[in-house]
């Protein structure tokens, strides 16, 4: 993982504040258009000028004391916001291949005519499964972020079109000779989504507060094995149940403690 790119989120400048709201507060214009600094307002003005201007500091050091308990970490005011600092997050993802445990599943024959065997039942063994794909996770979308408390949290959604997984499968059951067929089995996500909440508490690093599966769509690609229609609708179903159960365990497992080691780098860079 590449730490020395990782950009901090730094904390709101007080000071500039302040003097963008006493410029905007206590400068006056003339009829002509003509601007006043404050050595030549008139006499009459001079007395109201400071008490505005001691007005403006006050409201420019609450809002930016209010701003800092929010955003110590990090400074997000936008959904655009929101929407960058996750895509930096999810740039220093690590390219990594996960490897999968093997599984095995049985589908049981269907007689024609209660009595007449035309195949035989379905025996399917996968094994050496890879996951790839996942340091190519992508930002959909955010909601602008929330501050609740001296904490700011942003929610968004995460796009995992580009992650995929591979097994070497072992199928019998196509034929009733009892053949055996050796193929790859790889199965494309198309459609899934996953929702992460991340939340900067007071005094505290960033970390993620909620990873939830949201959606599950697959694409399968594999050989045709002659299965009929209602036959290769559970095939299909048994391998997306495993690969969904699988695929879940690696992100809570392996994923999310990557995803707060690179929230834990951006806090101590605050």
């Amino acid at each position: 993982m590449a730490s020395e790119n990782l950009m901090p989120y730094g904390k709101l400048r007080i000071a500039d504040r302040c003097h963008r709201l006493r410029h905007r507060c206590c400068w006056r214009r003339s009829k002509k258009g003509q601007v006043y600094s404050y050595g030549r307002l008139k006499a009459s003005t001079m007395w109201f000028s400071c008490v505005t201007v001691c007005f403006c500091i006050s409201v420019a050091l609450a809002q930016g004391k209010a701003q800092f308990l929010n955003s110590s970490n990090f400074n997000i005011e936008t959904q655009n916001d929101a929407e960058q600092f996750m895509e930096d997050v999810l740039a220093h993802l690590p390219n990594n291949t996960v490897h999968l445990a093997g599984f095995y599943f049985k589908i049981k024959k269907t007689l024609l005519w209660n009595f007449l065997m035309t195949h035989r039942d379905i025996n399917a063994w996968f094994n050496k499964g890879q996951v790839s794909g996942i340091d190519t996770i992508k930002t959909k979308s955010c909601r602008p972020p929330t501050s609740h408390k001296k904490k700011i949290t942003v929610k968004c959604l995460l796009d995992l079109n580009s992650t995929f997984v591979v097994y070497e499968a072992l199928v019998t059951g196509f034929n009733l000779v009892g053949t055996m067929w050796a193929a790859k089995v790889e199965v494309r996500f198309r459609g899934t989504e996953y929702s992460i909440e991340i939340t900067n508490f007071e005094d505290g690093p960033l970390s993620v507060t909620k990873l939830i599966l949201e959606r599950f769509r697959t694409e399968l690609i594999y050989p045709d094995f002659g299965f009929n229609v209602k036959r290769n609708a559970r095939f299909k179903e048994k391998v997306n149940n495993e690969t969904k159960r699988q695929v879940v365990n690696v992100i809570a497992s392996t994923t999310l403690p990557e995803i707060n080691a690179i929230l834990r780098k951006l806090s101590e860079r605050k």
